[in-house]
């Protein structure tokens, strides 16, 4: 049986030899001088690309990048565009990116690209603050190539959780990470070894968007609220209209199995009461 994955084909891999993508990014970022090296001997074509075919993780992450777009613009009603969109850095064009996919925001004239859509596959012991921060070079390097202020992280945890992220473009870090991937561009280009640089991350948004679906608590009281939601706007609608029936000076309006009593404050309340 043969099954389609995800990821670069042999041509885009060769081509990125040729510049710095945003999973380089991260890479670039991570501080981590072991890395930084590898991936400026693969740059170099000193060493070759990893092949990571059988690592499951990572194949993991690519089969599911389409289910994981269908399952955002379910939870969100956003529509996912222009998945595996390749985008070249107008600024500098050894900066390039191979994007998930794009949002678009229809301004009912043209399409215009809003954020960029990046799709992750985590285990189930991931942290998602730790999760946002460590692809945060990942985001702001697409964003720049792409030319917009956001980026949505749509992320899988395990089997049985997931969550969706909305990150602002940060000037700063933008700034700062720009510089490191210029000093490593550079290094790229003359032969001599990079420092690998670690930089503060922006603090990730502490409110987190979570996918109820497989709560079974939820999944009862949102059939409740659904069942009795026409009702309570009628009850709010019917109060509203009995206020307007009633006089200022009315301090206790009865009928009909209803008694409305001011309070001191000279609010209404209402209750049902026995004929």
């Amino acid at each position: 049986m043969s099954i389609e994955l995800g990821g670069l084909s042999p041509e885009q891999i060769a081509k990125r030899i040729h510049s710095i993508g945003g999973s380089d990014a991260n890479t670039i970022m991570s501080g981590n001088s072991e890395w930084v090296t590898d991936l400026w001997l693969e740059k170099r074509g000193e060493k070759e690309h990893a092949n990571l075919d059988d690592v499951l993780p990572v194949r993991m992450g690519q089969f599911t990048e389409p289910f994981n777009a269908y399952w955002f613009e379910k939870a969100t009603g956003r529509q996912v565009l222009d998945s595996r969109y390749e985008v070249t850095c107008l600024k500098s064009p050894w900066r390039t990116a191979t994007l998930d996919g794009v949002l678009y925001a229809d301004d009912d004239i043209m399409y215009v690209a809003e954020a960029v859509f990046e799709a992750k596959h985590v285990n189930a012991f991931s942290k998602m603050d730790e999760v946002q921060a460590k692809y945060m070079p990942q985001l702001h390097h697409n964003m720049d190539c792409l030319g917009v202020k956001k980026a949505v992280l749509s992320v899988f945890k395990g089997t049985m959780e997931y969550h969706w992220f909305e990150i602002e473009y940060d000037e700063l870090y933008a700034i700062d990470l720009f510089r490191a991937e210029e000093h490593f561009w550079s290094c790229v280009k003359t032969g001599e070894p990079p420092v690998a640089i670690e930089v503060e991350v922006p603090a990730p948004d502490k409110l987190r968007t979570v996918d109820m679906t497989g709560n079974n608590e939820w999944a009862a009281a949102a059939a409740d609220f659904i069942e009795n939601q026409a009702a309570s706007k009628m009850f709010e609608a019917s109060k509203k209209n009995m206020k307007a029936l009633i006089a200022k000076d009315v301090g206790i309006a009865t009928g009909h199995g209803i008694k409305a009593a001011r309070d001191k404050r000279g609010a209404l309340r209402f209750t049902g009461v026995e004929e």
